[in-house]
């Protein structure tokens, strides 16, 4: 960052890093957004192999390949001797797998209030304009235990969760919205269950994960309220003490509507500049109102913002994290 002339470059308490390439004044403060991590399963072979135009390694589109395209952009309007009236800000956030909480502390503290703000965290061929609403919780329970000879009738921390999770399931969904590719919203899934510390025993605790995720924010509330009863109502007739803890909290009061944030500066140069360079007779773009990306949280807080790419990408299978499947393949 300091051989591409970026000033004022910092690394925050959370090891978000940032630099601004200054601007010659009255123009409007682009913030560009890539993090750093990525997430794939344990013991998965990380060397990076080339073969032809084409890098493979876990999570190299997801965000790896992105954050370096976001500094090569830099070093192109360096090379081309463009110079800008507002700020260009460079983000390398942090923890936007663990619930997109690197680029909500820089939002909110880094002091900067950029007028636009672009996640560098999708494919090419995609444009995204939304914000999904995404609710994370962590269902604890817990009961005094007993031996498998004496656990009979007793209460049961793992009864609990199952009875429980079979229920969560049973909560009606609205319909599919249309028009999303291959995401299936509203939908609402169980990624992690676990306790007990011995085979022989009933456990002390146990445990499971919700992943809750729609379009907008009623309809998010009231599935929310649903998955808590019915967790809550769990404990109680298994006879068992009950406590959660939530995972990202993004508050969308200040979102802007959906016809606003479509016709965005921002958004509609996005939306131009990706079909202009898409690959002869590939499909033509289309905007789409979703996002799981560090663009939320300027959208909730009504900047306007967009997410796109740099590279096309090549699904593999999925893994844990806030995001998409983790990509490991990515042509340039």
């Amino acid at each position: 960052m300091e051989k591409l002339g970026l000033s004022n470059i910092k690394v925050d308490d959370m090891f978000n890093v940032s630099g601004v390439r200054k601007g010659t004044g009255g123009g409007p403060a682009v913030a560009f957004c890539a993090h750093t991590d990525t997430v794939f399963p344990e013991g998965t072979p990380v060397k990076v192999r080339r073969e032809g135009d084409t890098l493979t390694a876990p999570g190299v589109g997801d965000d790896t390949a992105n954050l370096m395209a976001t500094l090569e952009m830099f070093r192109a309007l360096n090379r081309g001797g463009v110079q800008t009236k507002g700020d260009l800000i460079f983000v390398a956030s942090v923890q936007e797998e663990l619930g997109l909480l690197g680029a909500k502390h820089w939002l909110e503290t880094s002091g900067y209030k950029p007028d636009m703000f672009i996640a560098v965290d999708v494919a090419a061929n995609q444009v995204w304009y939304g914000a999904l609403r995404i609710s994370q919780f962590k269902f604890f329970y817990n009961s005094p235990g007993a031996h498998t000879m004496e656990s009979r009738g007793a209460p049961s921390p793992a009864h609990a969760v199952a009875k429980a999770i079979n229920a969560e399931y049973e909560i009606p969904l609205p319909p599919l919205a249309e028009g999303l590719d291959s995401f299936k919203l509203p939908v609402m899934n169980v990624g992690m269950l676990g306790g007990g510390t011995v085979f022989n025993a009933i456990p002390r605790e146990a445990w499971f994960t919700v992943d809750l995720r729609s379009l907008d924010s009623a309809t998010q509330d009231k599935l929310e309220t649903a998955v808590v009863a019915t967790a809550k109502r769990a404990a109680d007739e298994e006879g068992v003490t009950f406590r959660m803890e939530r995972g990202i909290a993004i508050d969308y009061s200040k979102a802007r509507p959906q016809s606003e944030r479509l016709n965005q500066p921002v958004v509609q140069t996005a939306l131009a500049t990706a079909n202009y360079f898409r690959p002869k007779g590939s499909p033509e773009i289309k905007p789409a109102d979703v996002g799981s990306t560090d663009a939320n949280n300027a959208i909730a807080m009504g900047i306007p913002a967009v997410a796109v790419g740099a590279a096309m990408e090549h699904f593999s299978a999925p893994a844990r994290g806030v995001g998409r499947s983790k990509q490991h393949r990515a042509r340039y």
